[in-house]
């Protein structure tokens, strides 16, 4: 069993007091507060085989904005969230090493659903108390090429395929698509503050994170506050080929191009870059 909670709170920082006084003031009028508490259950299965983990996660996620949801994009600038989810996910994984996998496969498939409130005779204002149904499936296959060469056999190409998909659902179509819970897509996937509202962030290195689903007028929005990444369904194809150059207990150097083709509505975009890690 896990049990944790989230308290956080933010600000919109004045830039222009620092230069006066030094330090920077904050509007109590202007914040988003994030409070969050959830339960996880997780549980090993024999069947089909002993690779399977199942996990069941209920969460109940409370967002107070105050002036500030124009910032994140969200429909309403002042108000109060309520999101309580019910989490149920499988996931088989047979990886040879997490450091290196040469071997295996890492399959999960999940889904995420809120009380259908509408349908239960809510009424009054729908971003009250959110409602979704949320789908996921990865999926990660690791294939050894050729024979394994080196004093222990750990040298050697591997083939690493993987796919992954998302959608969001709603239950009453008079409704929008929930605000919450959905698809970041682009950027390395770190240190992203819109994630305080909920988002799974799909990494697409080399590229931006993305505002639309038309690649041909996509620019490179990194550093833009005029986020519109509020997609509810993206699919993405994962290639690379790897090969570790130094094995040891000590260090691990690999190198790996990977091929990438992203798809967020219209959005389809192939990249290959060449990677190197060390660990």
């Amino acid at each position: 069993m896990i049990l944790s909670y989230n308290n956080s709170k933010y600000y919109n920082p004045n830039f222009g007091s620092f230069y006066s006084t030094g330090r920077y003031q904050y509007s109590r009028d202007t914040s988003l507060t994030v409070n969050g508490f959830s339960i996880g259950l997780g549980k090993q299965l024999n069947w089909p085989d002993d690779y399977f983990y199942m996990t069941y996660t209920a969460a109940l996620t409370r967002y107070n904005v105050k002036n500030m949801g124009r910032s994140y994009n969200l429909p309403f600038n002042t108000g109060i969230s309520n999101n309580l989810s019910l989490k149920i996910a499988i996931q088989r994984n047979s990886v040879s090493d997490p450091i290196f996998p040469r071997s295996g496969s890492d399959l999960m498939f999940s889904v995420q659903a809120t009380p259908p409130y509408s349908l239960l005779g809510g009424a009054g204002d729908q971003y009250k108390n959110v409602e979704y149904h949320k789908w996921r499936f990865n999926s990660t296959w690791y294939v050894p090429l050729g024979r394994g060469k080196g004093e222990n056999k750990d040298r050697q190409f591997v083939l690493k395929l993987a796919a992954k998909y998302g959608f969001m659902g709603k239950y009453n179509p008079e409704l929008n698509y929930s605000p919450f819970e959905r698809f970041q897509l682009g950027d390395a996937g770190l240190n992203n503050t819109f994630s305080l509202t909920g988002f799974d962030i799909i990494a697409h290195r080399g590229y931006p994170i993305y505002n639309t689903s038309d690649p041909t007028i996509n620019p490179d929005n990194t550093n833009s506050q005029d986020f519109n990444n509020f997609f509810i369904i993206f699919n993405k194809y994962q290639a690379e080929l790897r090969y570790p150059l130094v094995t040891n207990q000590a260090v691990l150097f690999l190198v790996w191009p990977f091929l990438k083709q992203p798809m967020v509505g219209r959005i389809t975009k192939i990249t290959i870059l060449l990677n190197y890690a060390a660990v």
